[in-house]
């Protein structure tokens, strides 16, 4: 079941008469609900920030050109932000915001996409204070959902079966398919699960494309299929965890974050079992080695 939304839309900060915001295009959006509002300072804010996440910036990481603006639209509403709030102070040159082109309003407006204009005397955190109070309880719905996660791995330790099940689980858990991959080699981390090609080609390419950053999360697209890959942490690889909602509604980052860590933990297991046989088959080759094995043990 898909997660119900809940708490302040874009219309309803937008009609807040002392942020002072003016509409300058996506109206046929204004019912998306925030989730989130961030003050940016990123130029590729899909892949920092969860689905449903106002972006709030002074202007900078707007792209200078037109297409470009177009484009920095486009990728916004692709990833599921809820909009984009900017302003600037004409006191301030650094923080002058690029001429807004034609090419980007009319594309926010084809993809009812909200672009909010603001003075930039309002308070980027008074917006988030109001988004968080409106969000208290999806947030718990969110925190409900790592619970579960937490005790999927629980009740795994105590009593695990194939590292495949364990991603079946959790993707029940989270409404996604889930692999694991290594992003070096592009080969599966766990060994007898499944994994999609397409995600392990739609990875190397974005991160072929961030060479020079590596985010928390990134945003993968093929053709109209969509998946988060979120890294973690090995010793020996970069690895990614990659999410395919299976409700059309991508899993938070970081209930993710969470999943991330399980898998983690299932690939030490793994990996201890190997080394517990490797051992265990070297100690049973040099006692039959020194003749100090009874053939009946063979």
């Amino acid at each position: 079941m898909a997660e119900v939304r809940t708490g302040i839309t874009v219309a309803e900060v937008a009609s807040l008469l002392h942020l002072r915001v003016d509409v300058l295009a996506g109206a046929g959006g204004l019912d998306r609900p925030i989730a989130w509002a961030h003050a940016v300072d990123n130029p590729h804010p899909w892949d920092w920030l969860d689905p449903g996440a106002l972006v709030m910036t002074s202007g900078w990481i707007i792209p200078e050109e037109p297409e470009a603006q177009r484009t920095f639209i486009e990728r916004m509403a692709a990833a599921g932000l809820a909009g984009l709030f900017t302003g600037e102070d004409p006191k301030i040159p650094p923080l002058r915001v690029p001429e807004l082109s034609r090419e980007m309003l009319e594309a926010a407006d084809r993809l009812d996409f909200p672009v909010l204009w603001g003075d930039m005397s309002t308070s980027w955190t008074e917006v988030s204070r109001m988004v968080v109070r409106a969000n208290l309880i999806r947030e718990g719905r969110m925190l409900n959902v790592i619970l579960r996660v937490h005790d999927k791995v629980r009740g795994w330790l105590a009593s695990p079966g194939s590292s495949q099940e364990l991603l079946d689980a959790l993707g029940d858990v989270v409404e996604a398919r889930i692999s694991a991959i290594d992003s070096q080699t592009g080969e599966r981390l766990l060994p007898g699960t499944t994994l999609d090609p397409v995600w392990v080609e739609a990875l190397r390419e974005a991160l072929a494309a961030r060479a020079d950053a590596r985010p928390i999360s990134i945003r993968l697209a093929a053709g109209e299929r969509s998946a988060t890959a979120v890294q973690f942490v090995l010793e020996r690889t970069r690895a990614f965890v990659v999410a395919e909602s299976t409700t059309g509604e991508a899993p938070r980052v970081a209930v993710l974050q969470h999943v991330a860590a399980a898998c983690a933990l299932e690939i030490a297991r793994v990996d201890a079992a190997f080394h517990e046989q490797l051992w265990s088959g070297a100690a049973i080759l040099s006692e039959a080695l020194q003749g100090l094995l009874h053939p009946t043990a063979l």
